[in-house]
């Protein structure tokens, strides 16, 4: 998605949050993207805290944690740097 939205002439902010389970390669492969990266860390003790009680009640989709957090930022970071649009893009084979 990045790299057709930058073909298309559009400036392109990517968007990583850190919920403290990347893996060393994923973050090294970001950085040489050459793209701008807007990097966020969640509360490593909140954010565990919350993981732990998902698998206590057994809570089938543990990504919703992560998957919340990222949707979070993107708002937030769109209301303060005046964004208008959000690109997402899917593999929709995994």
């Amino acid at each position: 998605m990045a790299y057709l939205a930058k073909k298309l002439g559009l400036r392109v902010l990517l968007i990583l949050v850190d919920n403290k389970w990347n893996a060393e390669i994923a973050d090294r492969n970001v950085d040489k993207t050459k793209f701008d990266i807007y990097r966020s860390q969640v509360d490593w003790e909140e954010f565990r805290d919350m993981q732990k009680s998902y698998l206590k009640s057994s809570v089938i989709d543990i990504e919703v944690l992560s998957d919340h957090a990222i949707v979070a930022v993107l708002y937030r970071l769109a209301v303060e740097k005046g964004i208008k649009y959000i690109l997402s893009g899917t593999n929709v084979a995994t």
